[in-house]
């Protein structure tokens, strides 16, 4: 059971407001009382409330937490949780500014970013990171830094928050391995550069293991970019019976399906917004995997704060965020 100063002063038979004064280190109370009531929370176990006493001292913590524009569906989930993040903590000194970057200032001009380290604003950052520019500039100051939603392997992140990606893979492959008839033909379709981002890379190898299992193999990955020419784009997914949406365009894909009035035997993804939830609902989307936004803009505020303020060893360690199959009959939870 917690001890508390409630329990400090019903032992000493002192006043609860003389505990409080002592163990929050506050004047007018004498050295021989002072003494007593340390003596006897150490032998009673008391441990100090870090949050609490953190109202009294003033402390300020700036974070500046890094992301990229696209999807902004999947970002704005992100969102909800580091403003929740932010006003859990304002009292406690901490401030949170969002970064939005397009796309090419990830992988090749953080111009911007290097202004933000150089001004001494900040004591740490959040990045969705990965091997990019914006993490090569980071490893080289000495601004402190955890990886939130893709992690930057051999960098000198504090943290990581965010799915096992290999996992995610294998996870889709289950599922298709399922849905689709015995030796039926499976695709792979991912609109990045190819294989650019650690994300992608991982969540095809946890795909290709994921199918070995079963005794299938992917018949094609298919790179393509954004944004998807209808007629073209459906020449060459209707040769598939199983197709797997490595990255953020499943919503995309099933529109452009279900226009062209072809269905799959299934159709995987990732992620949830509107247009995934209507294609669930038109039987065009077999599933989709979330891997839990809010929680990882959520922690990614949170654990920094809990590391860096008060002094938690236990937060400077990666957390996995869990993964979830949503279908039809349960998609009205994740809206």
């Amino acid at each position: 059971m917690k001890v508390t100063a409630k329990a400090i002063s019903k032992e000493l038979g002192i006043s609860i407001a003389t505990v409080d004064r002592v163990l929050n280190n506050r004047p007018n109370v004498s050295n021989k009382m002072r003494n007593r009531v340390l003596e006897k929370a150490e032998e009673l176990g008391y441990v100090p409330n870090r949050m609490a006493s953190m109202l009294s001292k003033k402390v300020t913590f700036t974070v500046a937490i890094i992301y990229r524009e696209y999807p902004a569906y999947f970002w704005e989930q992100v969102e909800l949780g580091i403003d929740q993040a932010g006003q859990e903590l304002r009292d406690y000194g901490v401030t949170v500014h969002k970064w939005r970057l397009p796309w090419h200032e990830f992988f090749s001009n953080p111009d911007s970013i290097r202004e933000l380290i150089k001004s001494g604003t900040y004591d740490a950052f959040a990045i969705a990171g990965g091997d990019t520019a914006l993490v090569q500039l980071l490893d080289s100051s000495e601004v402190p830094y955890c990886t939130f939603n893709e992690d930057a392997l051999n960098s000198n992140r504090q943290f990581y928050v965010g799915s096992d990606y290999q996992q995610a893979g294998k996870l889709a492959a289950e599922l298709l391995a399922k849905l689709v008839v015995p030796k039926g033909k499976i695709g792979v379709l991912a609109n990045v550069p190819k294989e650019q981002t650690l994300q992608v890379k991982e969540k095809l190898t946890g795909f290709k293991k994921g199918l070995e299992e079963y005794g299938l193999t992917i018949a094609e990955v298919i790179w393509e970019e954004m944004p998807f020419k209808g007629k073209d784009i459906l020449d060459k997914l209707r040769q598939f019976d199983g197709l797997y949406i490595a990255t953020a365009e499943l919503g995309e894909i099933a529109e452009e399906l279900y226009r062209g009035g072809h269905k799959l035997q299934a159709l995987v993804g990732h992620d949830m917004n509107e247009v995934v939830y209507k294609h669930l609902h038109s039987n065009t989307i077999s599933a989709t995997i979330t891997q839990d936004p809010v929680s990882q803009g959520y922690l990614a505020i949170k654990k920094l704060f809990d590391f860096f303020i008060l002094e938690d060893q236990s937060a400077n360690h990666t957390h996995l965020t869990k993964l979830e199959v949503v279908l039809k009959g349960n998609a009205s939870f994740y809206l």
